[in-house]
C-alpha cells in the first residue's frame, strides 16, 4: 500500500486554526483571498536570538502557494479574520514549494504576549 502525498492540497486537509485572510499587494492595489491561511507565533528562541530583528509579537503566517497567484512579497499586507493589518517582513517559499511562509509585524505593532 502506498501513500499519496499532496503537499500543496494536504495543507488545508491536515491544518487546525485556519482563517480566511487578504493579501494585500504593496505595489499595487491588487488583493488576493487566502481561504487556508494559519498563523503561529515566533518562539522565544527566535526572537532572543535576532538581535532585536523579531519581536514575541510578530507572527509567522503560513499561506498556500496555490492560493496565491501572486508571490507576497516584503511590505505586502496580510489582513486577518478580526481586521489587524500584518506587514510582511519576510516571505520565502518553503515545504517543496507548496507554502510561503510570511514573518509579520502587525500594524500598528502589538505589545508582546
Amino acid at each position: 500500500m502506498s501513500i499519496e502525498i499532496d503537499l500543496a492540497g494536504d495543507f488545508a486537509l491536515v491544518s487546525d486554526g485556519l482563517q480566511t485572510v487578504t493579501l494585500q499587494n504593496a505595489a499595487s492595489p491588487l488583493t488576493t483571498t487566502v481561504a487556508h491561511a494559519l498563523r503561529r507565533a515566533v518562539s522565544k528562541n527566535e526572537a532572543a536570538g535576532s538581535g532585536g530583528d523579531v519581536l514575541l509579537s510578530d507572527v509567522r503566517w503560513h499561506l498556500p502557494a496555490n492560493e496565491t497567484p501572486t508571490p507576497p512579497a516584503v511590505d505586502d499586507k496580510i489582513v486577518d479574520a478580526q481586521g489587524t493589518v500584518w506587514n510582511i517582513r519576510r516571505a520565502q517559499l518553503a515545504t517543496c514549494g507548496s507554502r510561503w511562509n510570511c514573518l509579520c509585524r502587525a500594524d500598528p505593532p502589538l505589545p508582546p504576549p
